[in-house]
């Protein structure tokens, strides 16, 4: 293997550098773990306290998460699935709560799983701005859901909407007043020939 001068190797300065973090847990109970980088740093710990016990996977683990996850990986050895990726939250030592991505594969010996090692990724900010995503579009629906269930008397004339209240409000007054639509003006095409002999509009 390739040292630094600092006899470093230049695997571990390149995971050090990175933000994967680098782990092995044995396949036992509360999932003791073999090996872990020095950058699980970034989560505010040091690799001596998984090392010597101090702290264990399932301690640090979401409560939620951990029967979720201890299934799918019985059920991954049970298929023969010796290579996968989990998703799960785990605190880090200021208890703060990051969500987790980890890509794995399980270390056999005589034909029989006994660890697994894999690449974790602190995927927080990507899972939040999906949730966030998530919640906007069923208010849209919601809202959607709402306008288009509610009964809208309008004029069959010049479409003007009676509102709650019992005035008559233009339709371009009435959308723009409850949604942040604006509102161009133009002509569609039939009545563009209608009106003025037009058989095209341009934009």
């Amino acid at each position: 293997m390739h040292k630094n001068k600092d006899g470093s190797s230049v695997l571990e300065s390149i995971i050090l550098s990175s933000p994967f973090m680098v782990f092995r847990w044995k396949i036992a109970p509360d999932w003791p773990v073999e090996y872990v980088s020095p950058n699980i740093s970034l989560l505010g710990y040091d690799p001596s306290d998984f090392l010597e016990g101090r702290v264990s996977w399932p301690e640090i683990t979401h409560p939620d998460d951990v029967p979720r996850l201890e299934k799918e990986v019985s059920v991954f050895l049970e298929n023969k699935k010796y290579s996968f990726s989990q998703q799960y939250r785990i605190y880090t030592e200021k208890r703060e709560i990051r969500w987790m991505q980890d890509w794995n594969e399980v270390i056999m010996k005589d034909g029989e799983p006994i660890a697994i090692q894999g690449l974790l990724l602190d995927v927080t900010e990507r899972i939040l701005a999906q949730h966030k995503a998530e919640s906007m579009r069923m208010k849209l629906e919601e809202a959607l859901s709402k306008a288009l269930s509610e009964f809208l008397p309008i004029c069959m004339h010049c479409k003007s909407i009676k509102d709650g209240k019992g005035a008559w409000t233009k339709l371009e007054k009435y959308l723009t007043a409850r949604t942040k639509a604006r509102l161009s003006h133009g002509l569609c095409p039939a009545c563009a020939q209608k009106h003025y002999g037009m058989s095209e509009v341009e934009g």
